[in-house]
């Protein structure tokens, strides 16, 4: 029986409680900054973001419930600690996020940006939606944190987004992270999405490194999937 539809574990359910509460909190967060609740951009942004977790983990224990459990997995080993780093700083930012959103858009009024930029927003929140999916259910190997998985037989995967770049989910998460601020209609929210989108990038740089001096065969396959985000550009 293929590893991938052996279905969920303890590890995996922990990893669906984890997202759901690191969601709510997220939503609670905000609204407790904003002060109010008739705020009909940020009950769209919150109410996809809910929708979005959801969808993810019914997804996810159907169609990769071994990544879940990966995932799900906190005693994880050989960790790059440089990536303790980045989890530390990408975790603060997805709370400071909420914080600036509620204080600029509900408390103080700070900044407000043209409905006109939500259209754009939601396209890429869904685009995004489909890149994480996709990107996940290709590769069983997409963990939280970078490391080179020996305990997980660690192999190169080069099918479904991973033919056309080297790390689809990241092209994901930038593009949920950039339709935040476009949506909620805060300028202040740039300033953290600006710091999660750079610290993707330098992480997708450490990784890309780390695995070609470190996993067989990723060399060969980045020589013939030559961009790491940007097709034609980096």
């Amino acid at each position: 029986m293929n590893e991938q539809k052996k279905g969920l574990n303890t590890s995996g359910y922990k990893r669906i409680a984890i997202i759901y509460l690191f969601t709510l909190v997220q939503t609670v967060t905000f609204f407790a900054a904003a002060g109010r609740i008739d705020l009909p951009r940020a009950w769209l942004l919150y109410g996809l973001n809910i929708g979005l977790t959801i969808f993810n983990t019914i997804i996810g224990a159907k169609l990769y419930p071994e990544l879940m459990n990966a995932r799900g997995d906190l005693k994880k080993k050989n960790t790059k600690s440089w990536d303790i780093v980045f989890m530390i700083v990408y975790t603060a930012m997805m709370f400071v996020s909420p914080v600036i959103a509620g204080l600029d858009v509900g408390r103080f009024r700070w900044s407000e940006t043209s409905i006109y930029w939500i259209p754009l927003g939601i396209v890429f929140f869904f685009i995004s939606a489909v890149f994480v999916d996709w990107a996940m259910s290709a590769n069983t190997h997409f963990e939280t944190s970078v490391r080179i998985q020996k305990d997980r037989k660690h192999a190169v995967v080069s099918t479904g987004p991973y033919h056309v770049i080297r790390h689809p989910g990241y092209v994901g998460m930038i593009l949920l992270y950039l339709s935040f601020p476009l949506i909620i209609g805060s300028l202040f929210v740039w300033i953290p999405t600006i710091v999660i989108v750079v610290s993707i990038f330098v992480r997708t740089a450490l990784e890309d490194k780390t695995l070609r001096n470190e996993l067989e065969g990723y060399t060969n396959y980045s020589n013939k999937v030559r961009y790491r985000l940007i097709p034609g550009v980096w």
